[in-house]
């Protein structure tokens, strides 16, 4: 196998993950990686730029409960509803109270298109 040591892990929006594995597509890639670029054409509902946007404006919300893994989230499911806002975040170590959810709200629903 590969031998490779993981210097850091963070969560990443699907689309910046898309946008990589493009780049990579000059070169030979995996099944894996085929298959994976395959699947986030159809699940990713931005484009990177836009991904990394909407990040960008969710940290200058600065909730310290709002955390990065919190923030990929939302990206990457792009809650059209405070419904499904609440499902996305319902994991989260501490709970969110309505005017944080409205506020989140706020920001996503300027990248959400439908």
């Amino acid at each position: 196998m590969f031998d490779y040591e993981i210097l850091e892990s963070k969560p990443v929006p699907m689309a910046v993950v898309k946008e990589l594995l493009k780049k990579k597509k000059g070169e030979e890639m995996s099944f894996e990686e085929k298959q994976a670029i395959e699947h986030l054409k159809v699940l990713t509902k931005l484009s990177a730029k836009e991904a990394e946007k909407l990040e960008e404006e969710l940290k200058k919300l600065e909730m310290r409960k709002l955390k990065d893994e919190n923030i990929v989230k939302i990206i990457d499911i792009l809650p059209t509803t405070m419904e499904e806002l609440k499902l996305v975040l319902s994991d989260a170590k501490v709970p969110f109270n309505k005017e944080e959810l409205e506020k989140i709200f706020e920001v996503v629903k300027r990248f959400a298109k439908g």
